[in-house]
């Protein structure tokens, strides 16, 4: 597997409708997405940090366990796939610590 810089230019989402992705577009679009969802996980974290209605603190909790539960489903995945080894893409550093931070790694 070569080594891609995963970015915004390297979405195949971008480019072409699903039904075309070969494998190699479908697995970087997978690897997007994984950060997708650290992203969003970070977003929630910080409301949650900021909010004072424990209401809203429960609510945000739940949809972080669910964006965590995401995280593990596609790392899975993709390392089912051998298209996932935080070693094998530049991302690594930051990408590895926030998947084993939110999803249990």
């Amino acid at each position: 597997m070569n080594s891609k810089r995963i970015s915004a230019e390297s979405n195949p989402s971008q480019y072409k409708t699903p039904s075309a992705f070969t494998d190699e577009e479908l697995y970087a679009a997978l690897r997007q997405d994984l950060i997708a969802e650290l992203d969003a996980i970070n977003l929630y974290e910080a409301h949650r940090a900021a909010c004072k209605d424990p209401a809203l603190k429960d609510l945000l909790e739940h949809i972080i366990d669910e964006e965590k539960a995401h995280v593990k489903l596609l790392q899975d995945y993709l390392a089912s796939k051998g298209q996932w080894s935080a070693k094998d893409h530049e991302v690594e550093s930051f990408t590895t610590r926030l998947v084993a931070k939110y999803s249990g790694v």
